[in-house]
Parts: structure tokens; C-alpha cells; sequence
């Protein structure tokens, strides 16, 4: 087990104030909202939520590299035991499953 000190866990709670972290919440409460009005633009619906869906693919894909490249990674993943994307992909797929 990993020896967690105070340095190391401040190093980890920076990873709750990313700014690309607030660009993913914000980015997937946006794509949320265009599901619910979806086919109601000049887009059919179905092609609408086809974008909808790759825009919450490629801000994973962004999360996860960003992350990767962090220099608080390492300190996140002691006091976690994972990496800060997977944290938070996880978190999401809870939240989608408690929300249905």
C-alpha cells in the first residue's frame, strides 16, 4: 500500500478542479439536454442524437488524454487506486444507471 501524505493527497483533490474535468461535466449536461430535444432542429432525430453520441465520445476521448498526461496522475491513483479518467468515467456510468 501506498504511503499517502498530505502533499500527495492535495496533488489528488487538483484533479477535481481540472479545468478539462468542468469541460466534461459541462459538455455532458449539454449533450443531456440535446437528447431531449433531439429531431426538433433542422436535423432528424436520429442524426441528431448520432452526433450527440459522438460528441460524448470524443470528450472522453479528450479526458482521457489529457489525464494521461497530467502531472498529478500518479498521486490520484494512490489515494484512488485508479486513474483520474477512469474515476470518472465510472462515476458517470453510475450516475446514467441510478438516473434510469
Amino acid at each position: 500500500m501506498a504511503l499517502i501524505t498530505e502533499r500527495v493527497s492535495e496533488n489528488a483533490s487538483k484533479c477535481k478542479e481540472c479545468f478539462i474535468q468542468k469541460m466534461r461535466d459541462y459538455m455532458l449536461a449539454y449533450s443531456e439536454g440535446k437528447k431531449k430535444t433531439a429531431g426538433k432542429g433542422v436535423f432528424a432525430k436520429e442524426t441528431s442524437l448520432f452526433f450527440t453520441k459522438m460528441a460524448t465520445k470524443a470528450t472522453f476521448v479528450v479526458t482521457k488524454a489529457s489525464c494521461e498526461a497530467c502531472i498529478f496522475k500518479d498521486d490520484f491513483e494512490k489515494v484512488y487506486g485508479m486513474t483520474p479518467a477512469e474515476f470518472y468515467v465510472k462515476k458517470q456510468l453510475w450516475l446514467e444507471e441510478f438516473n434510469q
